[in-house]
């Protein structure tokens, strides 16, 4: 790398989580690695005079590392006026020709590097192009992406490999170290090998290395001035020793016992019976360095961020991103019913009165009502906590569940006590499970006691068949949905013949069995009861025939604030909407009979 550069962080990390769920992999931008793209300012594109330099590209095992090198411009020179400052402490890239499969970002081409406000973007985020429709839905462009990784960078992090001497020694970099900073490493390595001279050896001598007294811990030997070889009285261990102990270990499997062989090899730290002395504390031991357990190295998390015990949540997309959208929140429902008597053609005799249809007609209002997740962090602990970012792990968990608490609630209700004050308006967001006969009716289903076997197999399959004949009423969409809980799924697909052969090899076989496109698997619908008793089984819907609607500003919006008397940041997702089955008998509740 012969040019020089002003600065160098990661432009953006492999298998970092953006708060919307996505995940840039590993090797993502490989194809840019030794290229140089321009160096903008805050991605702005509208004057020249924002190309501050350009950055040369690196692809690593954890990323891809911008090294920035300003111009000779105005607008440069500010720049790295701003850095060197530390005012400026984080990059972004725009890239382009995402490759997407499922949540993870697999192959883009990363076009600039630019620096912004990190305060701005707090995390990773990927801020994608979005095209509104006129129905309120949304398409996200994989064209066109901003890429924030939420690192930051100093004028510290560049080291140009040139400057370096290959043949500097950890020697030479001691003595480049103040004699404060000497004594601060004295003081660690003082911390780990345990001084068995007592406090008449800590007063002796005050040169350069002899001694660094911290609270009773002394340290005498400057191990860089061992021409002699080592004392035959030394309590301590090299560098080279603790290799070789580590080959041993290796060897034997045991560090202890490996240390215990070396020590004793090489009379190391010997007493009067020529054993290693035992430290204090460790009677009935052999140990020459009390606390060994220092030396082992710290448990360490076994991914980047804790794993989240959480129900399967699939099945929300399906509820969600299924229905209809809408961009008004009042949703008014008009229906004319035709199927009357009173409503037929009828036949004239001559010199009778001809007489008028009559239509019943009926109309129903939905109003919207407000769902919300809060959640407050001590700022000390986002500090402190330094292994993930823990704001945008926070962020993940708010959104995810507020989604699947408005699924809940449009297939079952929020399943809260009527007077609960946390209770979502059934008459806003009206659940399926409670519709009116008009939208969903119920059918009672009878299901065997035992489990399918070779000699309940008819009971079972009757079951099947009640369920396709419940679906002779339905009037919704060509495509429904059978949600019901993975347990009964299980159930209906262990259903055999008397010789023990499976009756449905696969979902679709069994989905075509009773009339229905798929099965969907709902873990919240697990023991749901209506009020007379009966058990839910499952729902038969299809999701266009329910209408979401929102205002422009009511989608979901994530709020943070900080609150300076308690030092406490506060975060708040919220969305304002209506929905209901817009579509007459649309749906079909399958109940078990009620317990006697």
């Amino acid at each position: 790398m012969g040019e020089q550069y002003d600065f160098s962080g990661y432009a953006t990390k492999a298998n970092l989580m953006c708060s919307d769920g996505r995940r840039i992999m590993k090797d993502c931008f490989k194809n840019d690695s030794g290229r140089t793209v321009p160096l903008v300012w805050q991605h702005m594109h509208n004057s020249p005079e924002n190309v501050l330099g350009h950055c040369l590209l690196e692809n690593v095992d954890d990323g891809v590392i911008a090294y920035g090198k300003f111009n000779d411009s105005e607008m440069g020179k500010k720049a790295k006026l701003l850095v060197e400052h530390g005012d400026i402490n984080a990059m972004s890239i725009w890239a382009n020709q995402l490759k997407q499969i499922g949540p993870d970002v697999m192959h883009g081409v990363i076009k600039e590097v630019s620096l912004v406000l990190a305060g701005a973007n707090p995390g990773a985020l990927i801020d994608t192009v979005s095209i509104a429709h006129a129905d309120g839905s949304v398409t996200e462009s994989e064209e066109d992406a901003i890429i924030y990784s939420g690192e930051e960078f100093s004028m510290a992090d560049y080291i140009n490999h040139a400057d370096q001497d290959p043949n500097e020694t950890i020697e030479d970099i001691f003595n480049t170290l103040t004699p404060k900073q000497k004594d601060a490493v004295y003081a660690i390595v003082g911390a780990i090998v345990d001084d068995e001279g007592g406090d008449d050896e800590a007063e002796q001598g005050d040169e350069e290395g002899e001694y660094f007294d911290d609270g009773g811990q002394t340290m005498k030997v400057n191990v860089f001035d061992q021409a002699g070889g080592r004392p035959a009285s030394a309590n301590y261990l090299s560098h080279s020793d603790f290799e070789k102990i580590n080959e041993e270990a290796k060897r034997c499997g045991s560090f202890r016992q490996a240390y215990r062989d070396y020590i004793e090899a090489n009379h190391i730290a010997h007493g009067a019976d020529n054993r290693p002395a035992e430290a204090p504390g460790t009677a009935g031991t052999d140990y020459g360095i009390s606390n060994l357990d220092v030396l082992f190295p710290e448990y360490r998390n076994i991914s980047e961020t804790p794993e989240v015990i959480k129900r399967d949540d699939a099945w929300v997309a399906s509820v969600i991103g299924s229905a209809r959208k809408v961009p008004f929140a009042k949703i008014r429902t008009m229906t004319f019913d035709i199927t009357e008597d009173a409503a037929r053609a009828r036949g004239y005799k001559k010199g009778h009165l001809k007489k008028e249809e009559v239509i019943k007609m009926a109309k129903r209002t939905t109003g919207p009502c407000t769902i919300y997740k809060k959640q407050r962090l001590d700022r000390d602990d986002i500090i402190d906590i330094t292994s993930f970012d823990v704001v945008s792990f926070l962020k993940r968990e708010m959104q995810g569940m507020l989604r699947e608490e408005i699924a809940r609630q449009i297939l079952i209700s929020d399943q809260r006590a009527g007077g609960a004050e946390d209770k979502i308006d059934d008459e806003c967001l009206r659940p399926i499970y409670k519709e009116v006969e008009l939208y969903a009716y119920h059918t009672e289903v009878t299901i065997p006691e035992e489990t399918p076997n070779d000699t309940n197999a008819n009971d079972w399959v009757a079951l099947i068949d009640s369920i396709r004949l419940a679906m002779v009423d339905y009037n919704g969409s060509g495509s429904p949905t059978l949600f019901m809980t993975k347990e009964n799924h299980t159930k209906l697909r262990m259903i055999r013949d008397r010789l023990g052969r499976k009756l449905y090899d696969s979902d679709a076989a069994l989905a075509d069995a009773m009339d229905v496109a798929r099965i969907v698997d709902v873990p919240v619908m697990k023991d749901v009861k209506s009020e007379d008793g009966k058990k839910l089984f499952g729902i038969i819907v299809d999701m266009r025939d329910y209408t979401i609607g929102t205002n422009r500003g009511g989608e979901t919006t994530f709020f943070d604030d900080f609150d300076i008397d308690y030092n406490q940041y506060k975060y708040l997702y919220e969305t304002r909407l209506s929905g209901a089955l817009t579509r007459t008998d649309s749906a079909v509740i399958l109940e078990t009979k009620a317990n006697p």
